[in-house]
Formats: C-alpha cells, structure tokens, sequence
C-alpha cells in the first residue's frame, strides 16, 4: 500500500510577465505531495510540516513576486506557476532531507504544483513539478 500526504498553502501576491505588463494580484495555491511508509500512524507530523513549509511561503504573502528576495532569481525573474513549483520543489527537497529524513527514512517529496487564480477565486491554470 502506498500513502501520500497532501498539505496546502494559499497566499496572495502581485506579480507581472512583461516589461510593459503591469503588476496586477492573484491568489496563488501551493499544494505538495509527499510519501511514505507512515511510522506510529503516519509518515510525518502534519502540524510540523505545515510550519516548517510555511516558513518557506509566508515572505510571498501580500509581495510583489518580481522583487521578493525569498525567491531564487529565475522565479524573481518570471514568476511563472512553472518557475514557483520548481522553486518550491527543491526547497521543499532541502527541508525534508535536512528536517524530516531522520525521523521517517521512507519519506520522498513526490510533486509541488502551483495553481494561480484570480482575485475572485477562479482558477486560470496551474502547473505541476514531479519527482524523477
């Protein structure tokens, strides 16, 4: 049997695409997926993970992303729903090798995906990053 564990994040942030597009808002939906073999009922503590992920998410809240220092310089550069999912896949890569491994050995980082909506909540698209 196979378990996967599903946190999500929300946060609003402004961005723009084009030196003529203006900074404009969207709500942004960061969903991750992990697996594992659970160990005393499950693969990791939920309320730990969702900290420690949101410490690598909450410098997003209310920013605009072409300027937000937290991210690396090709998501500054496009703030793409492509560049923010590779971005917070390997971060989240480094907090569960650093973090997590040494309580759940079973423990892999399955997929990131970033889903970009617009201010009124309807989704425009989203884009998944995987595992190889």
């Amino acid at each position: 049997m196979k378990t996967e564990l599903i946190q999500k994040f929300n946060f609003t942030a402004s961005h723009s695409l084009a030196d003529h597009e203006a900074p404009h808002p969207h709500l942004w939906t960061l969903e991750v997926t992990l697996t594992g073999k659970p160990i005393k009922g499950k693969i990791v503590d939920m309320v730990l993970l969702q900290q420690t992920f949101g410490e690598k998410v909450d410098p997003l809240h209310s920013s605009y992303l072409n300027e937000n220092q937290s991210l690396g310089h090709e998501a500054m550069q496009l703030p793409t729903c492509e560049m923010l999912a590779a971005h917070f896949f390997t971060e989240f890569k480094k907090v569960i090798l650093n973090k997590f491994i040494p309580e759940n050995l079973s423990i892999q980082l399955v997929s990131v995906s970033v889903a970009l909506s617009d201010t009124k909540g309807t989704e425009l698209g989203a884009a998944r990053v995987h595992a190889l």
